[in-house]
């Protein structure tokens, strides 16, 4: 029986990097493990943290270490002290209150993989704006600004430790602390406010495997303060209202072609976050009429005047952060204005749609007197990022040979539900000759369609059919890991064959003049980069009388 594979446009995409993401700590203890799919609240180890923190998990999801980015001196402030936790919820450091980032910095903390080393991992701090209440540390005038650790999982038997500590990066700065990773698969970005009142600049850190190697300035004659964020492809950087185009190949903020999304007047905001397709950005705003959630479409003509409310939120309640999770939801952490109380979390479902579905207080998390918490782990969204379910066969009409039974296999999506006019729900179904096929498929939030058409030759005497695929997934699956020919001929003769591929800047990443040897996604030895490349494809097979041409574009996903 012949195999036919119909390749789709991708459905949601989930990287494995999401996995970095499976658990949650955060606040007084509080906890979510993601690893079920559905969440479940756990105890959230030892953590203790007003505002910001991170945690990290490997690739199995199994939680690593976490931090609550920096505290002050305990016995001044009766506070927590800056502290770095194992999995077992020992410590692995103790900042104390010299070290570090800031007790209420609303990000106060980031974790991201140490480029070329595995198991090693940059644990970047950020001070709180009242660094100096109670008077500041002596040798710190400006507090401590953007600050880095190291640790090496591979120490104490796998529990990890702290080889490189409290080194500073910038100061002053204050709050805000975000990154993405590099559009070559392997770096990372590091983006802060410039805390420096005449500079009023964002700052940019490249992270190479040589460490943070340089500053980019990028100075903007408007309000830049308080919390950064990130899409999750990395074009998109927001900072007190404003969107900025971010470019994730050179770390180029561009301040001139801004979105301004900032507050209409009487007007103010609390929380944001981007969706994981980076379509939409939420925020949670304080309105003469009440609190609500707003959203905006960024693919939009008028960005600006595509404001809708999502929800009317109940007034008397404090808005903490929003943070979107592995799940592909956004959650918000609110509490009532009594700080005794625990605080909630709320979901946002099917974020990347035009009419998302609000679950308000699903959580209640634990209450603490001492640390009447707002703040979610801090992450680098990039982990998250998805792309819209979007759907179609490779071609309207597949061409068989006369009396030659095959099968019609497409990919299986995560949480998707497949339905064929045939009534199979299968992602395989035989197909019989001259036909007419529709599959829809439907996630909880996004539903597709498309057909394809079933038509007979006799194969002895036609001409072979080549295409190509649209996407490919070289990931050592062994399922679309090559972009090369396809044939409705088991094995077409080519008589003349060149295959040219460049990326997006024109550049040649590879060339064969034998069909047999498709693009193994590598450029110069080393993976290419998740990006959409273009191809030209020459050939000729028997019985073709002149050289076809083939040219477009494939999205190569790792």
């Amino acid at each position: 029986m012949k195999q036919l594979l119909c390749f789709f446009l991708l459905s949601p995409l989930l990287l494995s990097a999401q996995n970095a993401g499976t658990v949650w700590y955060f606040g007084a203890a509080a906890g979510l493990d993601f690893s079920g799919g559905n969440p479940v609240q756990v105890p959230g180890g030892a953590m203790e943290t007003f505002e910001g923190c991170a945690i990290v998990s490997d690739a199995e999801g199994n939680v690593l270490f976490y931090t609550n980015g920096g505290g002050r001196d305990p016995e001044q402030s009766g506070q927590t002290s800056g502290k770095i936790w194992n999995r077992n919820n020992e410590f692995m450091y103790d900042m104390g209150g010299t070290e570090g980032g800031g007790f209420s910095a609303a990000q106060s903390a980031l974790i991201l993989p140490k480029p070329g080393a595995d198991e090693v991992y940059y644990l970047f701090t950020m001070e709180e704006v009242e660094f100096d209440i109670g008077g500041s540390v002596p040798g710190q005038p400006q507090g401590r600004g953007l600050s880095y650790f190291e640790v090496d999982m591979a120490l104490n038997g796998g529990l990890g430790g702290v080889t490189v500590a409290d080194q500073r990066v910038y100061v002053p700065a204050f709050e805000g602390l975000t990154g993405t990773i590099h559009q070559n698969g392997t770096d990372y970005w590091v983006v802060i406010v410039d805390a420096v009142p005449e500079n009023n600049q964002l700052l940019v850190f490249p992270l190479t495997s040589e460490g943070v190697t340089d500053t980019l300035a990028f100075p903007f004659d408007g309000t830049i303060t308080g919390q950064l964020d990130i899409s999750p492809n990395g074009q998109w950087l927001h900072c007190a209202g404003t969107v900025f185009p971010f470019d994730n190949a050179t770390g180029q903020i561009d301040t001139a072609n801004i979105i301004d999304l900032t507050p209409m007047p009487d007007h103010s905001r609390d929380a944001a976050s981007f969706s994981p397709s980076s379509q939409f950005l939420y925020f949670v705003e304080n309105t003469p009429a009440g609190r609500v959630m707003v959203q905006y479409d960024l693919e939009s003509e008028e960005v600006e005047d595509s404001r809708s409310i999502i929800v009317n939120l109940p007034d008397k309640r404090l808005t903490g952060q929003m943070q979107m999770a592995v799940d592909g939801n956004i959650y918000l952490l609110e509490r009532d204005f009594f700080l005794s109380d625990g605080p909630t979390l709320s979901i946002l479902e099917c974020p990347d749609t035009q009419e998302p579905l609000f679950m308000p207080d699903v959580y209640m998390l634990p209450g603490s007197e001492d640390i009447p918490y707002s703040g979610l782990p801090n992450f680098s969204d990039h982990i998250f990022a998805t792309q819209p379910l979007e759907f179609a066969f490779e071609q309207d009409t597949l061409t068989l040979c006369e009396d030659e039974p095959a099968t019609l296999s497409v990919p299986e999506f995560p949480d998707a539900d497949y339905a064929w006019s045939t009534g199979d729900t299968a992602t395989e179904i035989e197909v019989g000759l001259d036909s007419l096929y529709a599959l829809t498929i439907s996630t909880a939030c996004e539903t597709v369609a498309d057909t394809i058409a079933i038509a007979t030759i006799d194969c002895d005497t036609s001409i072979c059919m080549i295409a190509l695929p649209n996407t490919f997934t070289p990931n050592g699956d062994n399922t679309n890991d090559t972009f090369g020919p396809l044939s409705d001929c088991e094995e077409p003769v080519f008589l003349n064959f060149l295959l040219r591929i460049y990326n997006r800047w024109g550049n040649l990443v590879y060339e064969t003049s034998d069909a047999a040897l498709p693009w193994d996604g590598e450029q110069d030895g080393e993976p290419a980069p998740t990006e959409v490349y273009f191809y030209l494809m020459q050939y000729q097979v028997e019985r073709q009388e002149a050289v076809q041409t083939l040219q477009g574009d494939v999205t190569l996903v790792r």
